[in-house]
């Protein structure tokens, strides 16, 4: 009963780990998309969702 207890915790505890790893990686690529669309706007290109309304409009 107690290592069934403990084997459970220890589960917990590595899907835990394994969830913030996912997450830390997620807002990484966030940040990284946010780097690069920021850079885009500085440079004068439009973001790809202003993209097909210019093309409606030429």
């Amino acid at each position: 009963m107690n290592w069934l207890k403990s084997y459970s915790l220890i589960r917990k505890i590595s899907m835990h780990r394994i969830i913030l790893e996912m997450h830390n990686k997620v807002i990484q690529g966030k940040r990284c998309h946010d780097k690069v669309s920021r850079t885009l706007v500085t440079q004068g290109v439009q973001e790809p969702s202003d993209l097909p309304r210019d093309a409606h409009t030429r």
